[in-house]
Order: C-alpha cells, then structure tokens, then sequence
C-alpha cells in the first residue's frame, strides 16, 4: 500500500523539493505551505453555523477545520499500516516509502476542505452563485444579442454552466491550485515562473484528496460540483483535476464516468460531517438553544412511554396526529404489559421533544435519498432505534438542562469526547486498501447489547444530529433576517466590484488582466470585450469570498457611503 511516484508530482511537474536538506514528505510539505497560507487564517473571521462576530462558544470555519484535521489524522494514523519514518531518521535528501493513508496526506485536505467558503457561511455562498451565474449571463447575452447573434439565451446558459456560479467546494480547489501565492525558488522561476498561477503547487494526490465533488458542474449535478471551468479547455481548473487524477490511477474521462473520490477524500468528507454534528451540536446545547436533555432524556412519564413506543412501525403508518392504527399491541394502552411499556421492549423512553422532532424528520427526510441514493427510511420505528443507538453511545447516563456551570461543562465535554470515539473511532475501516481510488470507507460499529450497527445506520445518526442544529438554530426568524440582510451584503459588493474592477486589489486586478483561458462558449467565439468582462466577474467572486465577515461589513459600508472610514485605511 505504498504510493505511487505519479501521486507525488507536483502541479508545476517537480517530483521533488528542491532543498536537500529538508526532511519533510511531499504532503508534509504540502499541508505546511497550506497552514502558512493567507486564505487559511483569514477563516478565522468566517462562520460555520452563526456569524464570527456573534459573542458564545460557537466555532469558526477556522476552529472547525482545525478539529476536522485532529480528527482525520488521528484516523489516518490509526488505519496506516506502517507509519512514515520520523524526520529526524532520515538522511537528507532521501525520500523514504509511505504508506497509506499518509497522515499529513489526510490532514492536509481536511485542513483544506472549508477554505473557499466565503464570508457567512452557506448565505453568503448561495448570495455568490446568484450574483455570478447573474452577471455572466447578462454579459454573454449582451454581447452576442449585440453582434447580431440570435443564440445569446443559449450561450448564456452555457457559459454560467462552464465558467459561471459558485460553490464552496470548487473555490477551495481554486484557491489552493491557482489564488494561492507560493514563493519559488530563484532557480525555479525560470521554468515555472511567478506569475504561473499554480497555487501551493501540490501534489497530484494533495489536489485529488480535497476533491470533494470530482466533477464539473452541469445541470445533473447541481447545486454541488468540485471545480470551474470545461474539462476541454487546458486552462481551466476542471483540467487540472483531470491531470492529478491521471497521476492518482483515476480515469477522468467521461466517458468511464469515474467520479469515484479517493480514500483520503472519504476519510475527510467523514470526518467533516462527524465534527460538524458533534460540535456544532454541543455549541449550541451548551448556549440552551438545543434541548438535548428533553430530545435525548430517558426518565419520562408513563403516560410519555406509553405513548411514545405506541408509535407505527413502518413507513406506511401514519405520523403523529393522524388516525390511529387499531391493531392491538402489547405497547400500547390496552395491550398486554405496561411494564413492558415502560421498559420499551429495548428501546429509550420516548419524549415528547422527541416526538416533535421525529416528526420533524419524517417530514424533511419524506423525499430526500440518503448517501446511496435510495429514499431516506423516516418510519418512526428507525428513527427510535437511531436515538436509542445515540443514547447508549455514552457513558454518562441521562441529559440534564445546560446551566454552564463547570459540572454542566465537564459533562458536556464527555459525552462530546464518547460521541466522537463512536462515530470515528476505531470501528472506522477500509474495503480494499486504504489507498487513492483502490478503498472504500467502511463504517462498522459493535456496541452494548446491538450485535451490529450497519453502516447506514451510522451515518443516518450523524445526519440527525446534523438536522438538530437546523431544527432549533438555522430555521430561526433572527437567524433568518440576519441571513437576509448578509446576502445583501454580498450581492452588493459582489455587484460594486464587477462594475468597477478598478477598486479591486492589485492582484485580483492581475488576475482579470489575464483573462477567463478561453475564447468561446459552445463552439462561438466571444469577443475580447466579453472574455475581459467575465474575467472580470470571476475575479470579483474570488476578492469576495476572499473576506472575512468584519471586511465585508467594513467595505460594505464602505462603498455605499454609510461609513466612509478614513482616506489611509488598507484596503
């Protein structure tokens, strides 16, 4: 299971450093240049859930990633057969095997995963894919409709397909393989350049590690796709993913159809989800806005317990509120053993925060598909054994209300601490070899008195966390409002900046200068002054989701004459 010599070369073709004497592994190497990176400490002023600036125990996109790293290492150590040898072992100038999954391999994409989100989160994404996707339309049709061209509506369409919109996951691989600033070398600026806008100049297997969606977008895989631009065209990002997947042993052709993500990329995209649902869970337990207590509790009344493991058992039962189903029991009123009500014949007493939230999800989850694509199983009975499974995971019996008192925080922590060693501990494996596109992650987990947790079973429970936070937290009105106006924000600058590309910084104007790296849509040319207009666009959506929060705000005011500043401020 040792890497390839393709997965270390490099996106200016270097298969090695050009220092003898540094000692670090290629992904050493490429998870340190993304650390020292601008993009990086700017997600320090990002938010994950709530706004940066909000005051409680709420995390960062920086803090979020940082956690996600932890984790991926951890798991990538824990899998990794025979572990690289320590630096201070090897002599200098000698690269020694490593084996996979390589920790610092793993880190580095999950250190890398959230770096293109732009300022308020998910708001402030959806507020740029309209603001791009509207500008370049307008742009193509204005010029072809111009010159005669009856298909504008038709190329419009396609150049917001090809070269237009926006989404986390693409902007991530476009800061890392182009935005980026890497310093070279005095002796490599003659074959490489320092205006060849590679980025960190990664690995092929760092660059296909943070491909989260390995595709370009299209209208079958919208609203997430990994990376801009037409895989025909060698100048765009869809390119250079293509290129690192050749290196990786992935076959990019379309017509193979592999979007198969490698190991390392499934590792991370686990361990995203695993911290986003624990610790963003835990936040907001913590601030009293998710009642975990009343949700997950195990002391209720008889009456509740009854009433709770009288619930249908199959997805054709109606939900809570509807007719009844008659056919006697033995759980419900009138059956046979109320102490066996009360015990649940294996279940968790059942609360009514429970009931209200597992109507919740019937009702979101009701025409959504899960992870493989079949419908979402929503009848109560799985949904029961999903929280049962969530409770018994801990080793502290039983919820209390948060009070923030030290005790209340020691708890909390603990079972935070138990969640996380159940979602990804060591019940966390491979099919195959944990290695590129060769494996496959696999989630198997024995606990208590379950002789098995399949492993749709796990992530549903992760997704249920998940959908905590958008139960009590997202669905807000406050937090709503507060969205409403930051997409404002960002379509406004977004707007200022690709009508005067003027007030960009020098680099981003650099960048426009250098145009989109193609000449048509479709098979029509585009003329010089529309290929310059959407460069233009692109490299105010770059500038944009560059911000953090404070910035936007700060230009925002800025720029429509709320609050000037001062002549001498940086900008």
């Amino acid at each position: 299971m040792l890497y390839p010599p393709g997965a270390y070369v490099r996106r200016s073709g270097a298969t090695s450093g050009t220092r003898e004497d540094d000692v670090r592994s290629p992904f050493a190497k490429d998870r340190d240049r993304l650390l020292y990176s601008s993009a990086f400490r700017r997600l320090a002023g990002k938010s994950q859930v709530v706004a940066s600036t909000e005051i409680g125990p709420f995390h960062t996109r920086l803090t979020h990633s940082l956690k996600v790293a932890q984790l991926g290492r951890r798991l990538a150590e824990q899998l990794c057969p025979q572990p690289a040898p320590p630096v201070q072992s090897r002599k200098r100038g000698e690269q020694p095997e490593f084996h996979a999954p390589d920790p610092d391999l793993v880190e580095f994409a999950c250190l890398a995963h959230d770096i293109g989100h732009p300022p308020f989160g998910h708001t402030g994404e959806r507020a740029l894919h309209r603001a791009v996707d509207r500008l370049v339309g307008q742009a193509v049709r204005h010029y072809l409709e111009g010159s005669g061209i009856d298909q504008g509506q038709n190329q419009a369409a396609e150049a917001q397909r090809v070269i237009g919109g926006f989404e986390g996951n693409p902007q991530s691989f476009r800061i890392v393989t182009r935005l980026a600033h890497k310093a070279f070398a005095a002796e490599e600026r003659a074959t490489q350049g320092v205006d060849s806008y590679i980025g960190l100049d990664l690995t092929a297997a760092a660059i296909d590690a943070v491909s989260k969606y390995p595709w370009g977008r299209s209208r079958l895989t919208l609203p997430k796709w990994g990376v801009y631009g037409d895989a025909d065209d060698p100048e765009s990002d869809h390119a250079t993913l293509n290129r690192a997947r050749e290196h990786t042993g992935a076959n990019p052709s379309p017509a193979e159809n592999d979007e198969r993500r490698s190991f390392e990329c499934q590792l991370m995209d686990w361990c995203d989800d695993v911290t986003y649902a624990v610790h963003d869970v835990e936040d907001f337990y913590m601030a009293g806005m998710i009642p975990l207590d009343r949700i997950f509790g195990t002391t209720t009344s008889e009456d509740e317990s009854i009433r709770g493991l009288s619930s249908p058992r199959s997805t054709e039962s109606s939900p809570r509120g509807s007719e009844p189903n008659t056919e006697e029991h033995p759980l419900r009123p009138g059956g046979h053993d109320v102490e066996a009500a009360r015990a649940g014949d294996g279940k968790k007493p059942l609360t009514d925060e429970w009931l209200s939230f597992r109507d919740y999800l019937q009702e979101k989850w009701a025409d959504k598909k899960d992870f493989s694509g079949s419908p979402r199983q929503t009848d109560y009975d799985f949904l029961d054994r999903m929280r049962a499974g969530l409770i018994d995971a801990l080793s502290i019996p039983g919820w209390e209300a948060s009070s923030n008192s030290i005790s209340s925080r020691r708890l909390s922590h603990r079972r935070t601490s138990d969640l996380i060693k159940y979602f990804a501990g060591p019940n966390v494996g491979v099919e195959g070899d944990p290695l590129l596109h060769e494996g496959r992650l696999k989630l198997d987990v024995r606990v208590k008195d379950r002789p098995h947790v399949a492993e749709r079973d796990l992530r549903y429970q992760c997704d249920l966390l998940k959908e905590l936070a958008w139960r009590y937290v997202i669905n807000l009105p406050g937090l709503q409002t507060q969205q409403a106006g930051q997409a404002r924000v960002v379509d406004d600058l977004v707007e200022i900046y690709a009508s005067q590309s003027e007030l960009l910084p020098a680099h981003y104007i650099e960048l426009a200068e250098k145009g989109p790296g193609f000449t048509q849509i479709a098979g029509v040319e585009l003329p010089e002054g529309c290929l310059q207009r959407l460069a233009v666009i692109r490299a105010a959506a770059d500038y944009v989701a560059s911000l953090t929060e404070p910035q936007a705000m700060a230009l925002h005011r800025r720029l429509t004459g709320v609050s000037l500043g001062g002549f001498r401020d940086i900008i």
